[in-house]
Parts: structure tokens; sequence; C-alpha cells
């Protein structure tokens, strides 16, 4: 699998704006998991999230410290 570099993940994360490419992105995904995206497996809003993983078996260590007394 091919590393990809943060320019190129940049200008995924702006292809919202690219209807073509959002179709194009959509048609794969449903020749590649057609129950799945019947289901809305891949209908994710994430607008204004914080901390959030989305997908499977993901792993999140939170770590919360305790402000020093000012």
């Amino acid at each position: 699998m091919e590393k990809v570099q943060s320019p190129d993940v940049h200008r995924l994360l702006q292809a919202d704006g690219d209807k073509s490419l959002v179709e194009a992105a959509q048609r794969l995904m449903a020749l590649l998991d057609a129950e799945g995206t019947r289901a809305g497996r891949y209908q994710v809003d994430a607008r204004g999230a914080q901390g959030v993983q989305i997908g499977d078996h993901g792993t999140q260590s939170n770590v919360f410290h305790t402000p020093p007394n000012a």
C-alpha cells in the first residue's frame, strides 16, 4: 500500500466541493460494500465533533490532568 503524504490528505479532505469526485467515491463504495452502503454505513457527519473515531476497531486513550492551582 502506498503511503499517503500530507498534501494528498489535505487535497482529499477538501474534495467535498468536487461533486464528480464525491459521486465517483460513492459509486466505488457501493461496489466494494453494497450492503454497508445500503445500510448508511458511509454516511458520516462529524461536523463540530471533537475526539471522535469513525470506523471499526479503533482505540483511543485519553489522559486528563488536574489543572495546577491558580
